[in-house]
């Protein structure tokens, strides 16, 4: 039986690991923007710069497209416990690979290395189904997402503080941008030795035919197969779709429309972390115990599109940081009752397959988002907000047409 103790001492060596994931996805907002588009070692124009830096953020996703449905393959064979461990090694790994890359200013080096990066942090899922798997009921797993989503919010303050002092020649002139990565890379071994003396096995290992690299995309087909719940996957996908191409390009969208020097949008980028860590935190909890969380993603989605809309007609930096800031709290709340959603449609037998899928999908979107956004910006920034508020819109429509947002609908 998994005890109280049990349970709180493996749960922080996964609430550490989540935090460094999203560490690692959010810290190169600050790094990566200035980087690409200033850069004296890129003979490029401004729109291919924008086009590769859309590519840059994307081969994190990309790899963790592929990435999760193995490692979820790997822990229903062997154990969750082994999965992060080797998960963990490689994500320290990789982000050495991207300390050096930096250093040596090398685009290709950096793109290899945000990929395999990004492979192995398909142990989102792994984190997201050991806390499915200790959840004692519906409202405590919503209140558990929560609190990941929480982790996650907290993660992004920390690495674009962090990404922000030590990227800022301004700020301090002794440090190169390569060294939050180089920060994260020695957290991420604290994080396999936290494992290593903490973590209990949630799931009795059980063995199966054999490990699919490709399995991301049968499992995309079976999701959306589903009568229960391709509707729910729907909706996750059109939502993560915009509002990583929204998120993404915010920096750009601050230092060249509004002429931000790079510790103000440092510090926007830091207030965005912290309002998704209140939200979850806080009004999450409170949701949770009134609404089923179909309803609370179904009200969101269509307060981010409209605050997505109005952002065209913001001139002032303070109008368009409130509006963004609302759609951000907004998110947060879709993000963490998109995947509750999900998990309480599923049943308990399958909740890492289905948990799987969601992560397959929203990677397929996350990797999608940024190369849209590239090309977006490059034809015109306003468009990315464009793109954003009319894709919610689409996703709410499909939602409430559906009714899978109600607790008691069954597709």
């Amino acid at each position: 039986m998994f005890d109280e103790q049990r349970r709180r001492r493996s749960l922080f060596p996964i609430l550490l690991t989540y935090f460094l994931d999203n560490f690692g996805l959010a810290i190169v907002y600050p790094i990566f923007t200035p980087y690409v588009l200033k850069s004296t070692h890129l003979i490029l124009s401004y729109s291919e710069r924008t086009i590769l830096l859309g590519i840059l953020i994307g081969a994190f996703p990309l790899a963790q497209f592929f990435g999760a449905p193995v490692i979820g393959q790997f822990s229903d064979r062997f154990g969750r416990k082994r999965a992060f461990y080797i998960t963990i090694l490689g994500t320290a790994i990789g982000y050495t690979f991207t300390s050096v890359s930096i250093m040596e200013h090398s685009f290709i080096g950096l793109f290899i290395s945000r990929f395999c990066t990004g492979l192995f942090a398909g142990n989102l899922t792994l984190c997201l189904a050991a806390i499915a798997d200790m959840s004692s009921d519906d409202v405590s797993r919503t209140k558990n997402f929560g609190l990941i989503g929480a982790i996650g919010g907290l993660s992004f303050v920390v690495a674009i503080a962090l990404g922000g002092v030590f990227s800022d020649p301004d700020i301090n002139r002794h440090f190169n941008p390569s060294f939050p990565f180089w920060v994260t890379a020695l957290l991420a071994y604290i994080n396999l030795i936290c494992m290593i003396l903490f973590f209990h096995e949630t799931h009795a290992p059980v063995r199966h035919p054999g490990i699919n690299p490709f399995k991301s995309i049968s499992n995309i087909i079976i999701g959306l197969r589903s009568k229960e719940l391709r509707i729910i996957y729907t909706v996750n996908f059109l939502f993560m779709l915009s509002w990583v191409a929204s998120m993404q390009f915010l920096p750009s969208f601050l230092l060249l429309d509004f002429k931000f020097e790079i510790m103000e949008t440092t510090l926007c980028l830091m207030m965005v972390g912290a309002i998704w860590f209140l939200t979850n935190m806080f009004i999450n909890r409170i949701l949770a115990k009134w609404f089923f969380p179909g309803r609370t993603l179904l009200c969101c989605l269509v307060l981010i599109s409209v605050s997505l809309l109005f952002l065209l007609f913001a001139n002032t930096p303070s109008v368009f940081l409130s509006l963004f800031f609302l759609s951000t709290a907004c998110a947060s709340l879709c993000w963490t009752n998109g995947i509750a959603t999900i998990s309480l449609k599923a049943p308990a037998s399958i909740q890492g397959s289905i948990l799987g899928i969601n992560q397959s999908i929203n990677s397929f979107a996350s990797m999608l988002s940024p190369i849209i956004g590239g090309f977006l910006m490059a034809i015109q920034r306003d468009a990315i907000y464009l793109f954003g508020g009319a894709i919610t819109l689409l996703a709410f429509g499909l939602l409430m047409s559906s009714k899978a947002y109600d607790e008691h609908h069954h597709g």
